[in-house]
Parts: structure tokens; sequence; C-alpha cells
């Protein structure tokens, strides 16, 4: 949009420690108020499958008053409905490994159109306002592209949450519905594919990460 490419250098975020689930409870990661929204059509979802009565779904902070890494290590997933593009805490969960569950980007999409879900994608959104587009032109060349902006838009809102982390990251797993979601949070080889999955990516990524910030230091030090 600004007509400029950047690198970026992944958050690691690693706390030496991985997934080893011995709870059964899924946590929930929301704002309380989307928690509220969201448990009737998930607590239907659970008698459709009948099994309202053996998966708990639970929000972190309804379960910790104060937690450690290692708590949410122990449990089988976590389900994100994210307030932001970015945050600190899924790359803490995504590093140790933890089956992550989000909704699908269409389904979030949807949310943030229709309800004014993740309400700091942008700054006006932080203020409880729904922006229809940037203060600022985009640069000539990228006069096609989308603006970042407007959150009345669906192809623009779709476009840029396509680079969100937890749409950009392998082995996120999405679900579209409630159903999909019991489904998911239910399947434990499914969960145990997603933290392989995960495991092998962050060490891979984490390589590369430390790579870069070698070179850029390197560079500093050597001007």
């Amino acid at each position: 949009f600004l007509g400029r490419t950047v690198e970026t250098i992944r958050s690691l975020c690693d706390k030496r420690l991985s997934w080893f689930p011995r709870r059964s409870e899924i946590l929930l990661s929301m704002p309380q108020a989307v928690e509220q929204a969201l448990t009737p059509p998930l607590l239907q979802a659970l008698q459709r499958r009948g099994l309202d009565k053996t998966l708990k779904f639970v929000h972190i902070r309804r379960l910790y008053r104060r937690y450690e890494h290692a708590d949410l290590a122990q449990h089988p997933a976590i389900v994100w409905v994210p307030y932001q593009v970015s945050v600190m805490s899924f790359f803490e969960q995504y590093r140790m490994n933890i089956p992550i569950l989000v909704p699908s980007l269409q389904l979030m999409a949807d949310w943030i159109v229709l309800y004014g879900m993740m309400p700091q994608r942008t700054w006006a959104g932080v203020f409880g306002q729904c922006p229809v587009g940037s203060s600022i032109p985009p640069h000539p060349s990228e006069s096609s592209v989308p603006d970042p902006n407007d959150d009345s838009n669906m192809t623009a809102v779709k476009f840029w949450l396509q680079f969100a982390d937890f749409y950009s990251f392998p082995h996120v797993l999405q679900w579209s519905s409630f159903d999909e979601l019991v489904d998911l949070a239910s399947d434990s080889d499914r969960l145990f594919r997603a933290s392989q999955g995960a495991r092998e990516f962050n060490l891979d990524q984490g390589r590369e990460v430390r790579g870069k910030w070698k070179s850029v230091f390197e560079s500093i030090l050597t001007r």
C-alpha cells in the first residue's frame, strides 16, 4: 500500500517448552465478551455431536487467575478468536507446539465486516469506530491494492487478513463452523499432527530467524 518492500523477522518467543497434553480442557483465548457471544452456539454443537458431557471448553482466564507457560502446554489445544493481527501470546503458544484453532479466514472476515470483530486490526477500530479508508492515499504503484483500513469492504478485509500471523503460519487449524470446531478439538490424531508440524516448522524458522539477526548485528558492527 505504501509502495515499500521491507523484510520482516518473525518473533521467536522460545520458552524451551513443548506441548505435553495432560489435562482435558480445551482453552479459549479471546475477549470475554466474544466468549459470551460464542458459548451458546458452541454448546449446541457439542450437544449435536454428543460431546457436551465429555469435551470441555474453558476460557484461559476463567481457569487460571495466573498461569505459567507450562500450564498452557498441558492442554490439548487453544481456540483463538483474535482481537489483533499479531499477538505475542500466539507466538509463545505456537513455539511451544500447542495446537491452535482459529476461525477460517472467510469466517473471521465475515465477523469483522458484520460485527466488528478483531477491533484492533485498525487504529480507528481501537476507538470503537468502523474505518472505511486510510487517511493517506496509496502509493501510485499500489493503486490496485485494497485499502488496509476499510473494515466495511469484504475484499479488502480478506486481502489483508491473509497476512495475519494466524493465517500465514502453517499447521494452524481453521474451522468454518462450530460443528467443525468441535470435530477438530475432539480429534486427538489431528491435534497431534498439527503439533508435530508446528514443531518441525519452529525448528527450521528458529534457525532462519537467528541467522537473520546474526546478519543484522554483523552489518551494524562492521559499519
